[in-house]
């Protein structure tokens, strides 16, 4: 494999203007269950609820992300279990594809499940990782109306995750 590029410099001697992305993100640090993640600065952070924690959009989507002990389980037996558990839930969840993934440098599987929630057409992105003894759980929840957009803005989001001690 081959590249080439060109380079072309301008205002060399003269002053440089640097302006500031459209978009910047916050960094978020999870004392409770070891990670770090990057989200769009417009997002808030949620810590207060049990079992996870959120980052809600302005909008209608969010994610949530925890860590559970992970038993000795093996990555795929967990992966089987969470969807057997969505299809059996009220909301009749859809698995739409899982597939192999990576975050944080582990080993990970990623879930996209279709669903109605109050008349809504909803889709869910899980992804699901072991490190350390744990397992770790993030997903995506909004509109099936902006799904595409939504998976390319999770996997920005993801591609920032890290474990932390």
């Amino acid at each position: 494999v081959t590249m080439t590029f060109d380079l072309q410099f301008v205002q060399i001697g003269g002053p440089l203007l640097i302006s500031a992305p459209d978009q910047l993100w916050t960094h978020f640090t999870s004392k409770r269950y070891h990670f770090k993640i990057a989200y769009p600065d417009d997002w808030d952070a949620v810590t207060s609820v049990k079992h996870y924690d959120y980052l809600d959009s302005p909008a209608e989507a969010y994610v949530g992300a925890g860590r559970f002990k992970s038993s000795g389980l093996t990555l795929n037996e967990w992966a089987k279990g969470i969807i057997a558990v969505d299809k059996a839930s009220k909301y009749h969840y859809a698995l739409v594809t899982n597939g192999a993934f990576t975050i944080g440098g582990a080993k990970a599987r990623l879930l996209t499940f279709h669903y109605t929630w109050s008349g809504k057409k909803m889709v869910s992105y899980e992804v699901v990782a072991i490190h350390g003894g744990y397992l770790y759980d993030i997903f995506w929840v909004s509109p099936r109306a902006t799904e595409a957009p939504d998976l390319l803005t999770f996997k920005e989001m993801l591609g920032t995750f890290t474990f932390s001690a």
